[in-house]
């Protein structure tokens, strides 16, 4: 007999992060506490420009949107 291990939804406060970079060359971003380098990803392939930033210090998670176009 297979377990059916019940599914649980789980929402998250996200801070949005939005830098003016190009897609191609994205910038580096720090921790808005303590100011770590954060560990970027990107979960979606479907958003280039959307990023997940995860500071290893704080535990914090962001979410980062490149502004296409701007580069300052």
């Amino acid at each position: 007999m297979k377990r059916v291990l019940p599914i649980k939804k789980v929402s998250a406060d996200l801070d949005v992060l939005r830098f003016p970079a190009p897609v191609e060359h994205p910038v580096g971003a720090d921790c808005l506490k303590c100011s770590l380098p954060l560990s970027l990803s990107q979960p979606d392939l479907d958003s280039p420009e959307r990023l997940l930033g995860v500071c290893e210090r704080c535990k914090d998670w962001f979410l980062i949107d490149l502004i296409p176009g701007q580069t300052e």
